[in-house]
């Protein structure tokens, strides 16, 4: 398993109060986000290799309750899966938004804890509003506590009330190796509260990757 780390990050505006997928942001008391994705291999667009589901829900307007798994369409098995909670300080005077959360996620072979701090911050734009949303994390093996750490940024612009792009890298240290990955994205909103979500995923250094994911999110 490995790590997501935050290490250089500008972020994603946020025009709305609950983003879809900024950690920084609460989900108000009874709110929801679910999203599901498939995923392929950029050579054969038409072979899809991953299904995956994700999903929050806001149990007090400062606590967060979530999780996902990953499913493996030819392997015929889930290789990840996660579930957390995230406490988010009380809004200040100051514009940045703040949250801690803690984790387990991995597979049947290997558990980690996943300590996380997350910043985000909303701004505007001669294009339009935009957010950033910055996670630092540790990775603890419930087996050996051995840790690894990393980080994860988001930026993201909304051009149009109905379309937010985004990109994101996404850092991973894997032993004494570092895996980095840019993913840039688009969203377009088709209903009240539901996107149609465009992701591509391509390594920039160490281990292979190029994929792209094609989903749909829904609040609620």
């Amino acid at each position: 398993m490995m790590v997501r780390i935050l290490v250089l990050a500008l972020g994603v505006l946020l025009f709305c109060n609950d983003p879809a997928l900024a950690g920084a942001w609460p989900r108000a008391k009874g709110d929801g986000f679910v999203s599901a994705h498939v995923s392929s291999e950029t050579e054969s667009l038409t072979d899809i290799t991953l299904v995956s589901g994700y999903g929050e829900y806001g149990l007090t307007n400062r606590f967060t309750l979530g999780g996902g798994l990953d499913y493996d369409v030819t392997q015929k098995d889930i290789p990840f899966a996660q579930i957390f909670g995230r406490w988010h300080f009380p809004d200040s005077e100051g514009a940045l938004r703040k949250a801690l959360s803690l984790g387990i996620e991995g597979n049947e072979e290997n558990q980690f804890l996943t300590p996380a701090f997350h910043l985000g911050r909303g701004f505007e734009t001669a294009l339009g509003p935009g957010w950033l949303d910055v996670e630092f994390s540790a990775q603890v093996s419930t087996d050996t506590w051995g840790s690894d750490f990393g980080a994860y940024a988001l930026v993201g612009l909304m051009p149009h009330k109905r379309v937010m792009t985004m990109m994101a890298l996404d850092v991973l240290t894997v032993g004494d190796s570092v895996r980095i990955n840019a993913i840039p994205s688009v969203a377009w909103e088709f209903g009240d509260g539901r996107h149609m979500h465009l992701e591509w995923t391509r390594a920039v250094e160490g281990a292979i990757k190029d994929e792209v994911a094609l989903g749909l999110w829904l609040e609620f």
